[in-house]
């Protein structure tokens, strides 16, 4: 209540960035397909993305599934909404 006006978009981010796994190890699933954030077409969109139903890693034993049940929208690396990314992220920061 009283909030004044924004144009930027606000929310909270949680990371998670597991030791000891590969960066291109991360999927997440668009569509129905469990994509890599690192395959997405030149100009696309690489900050931002809408999921299915969550991200996942699997690297060796290493299996980590993050199911979102409320918020769709990721950002592989580093939390960042705006600007948007013309190179590919670093998923060392999960």
């Amino acid at each position: 209540f009283d909030k004044p006006a924004c144009r930027l978009p606000e929310g909270s981010w949680l990371s998670f960035a597991p030791r000891g796994v590969a960066p291109a190890s991360w999927r997440m699933e668009k569509l129905g397909c469990w994509i890599s954030p690192l395959d997405v077409v030149e100009n696309g969109n690489r900050s931002l993305h809408a999921i299915q139903s969550g991200v996942r890693v699997d690297h060796g034993k290493t299996r980590l599934c993050i199911e979102s049940l409320d918020a769709h929208l990721v950002s592989p690396g580093k939390p960042q909404a705006l600007p948007l990314r013309k190179t590919q992220p670093d998923l060392s920061g999960g």
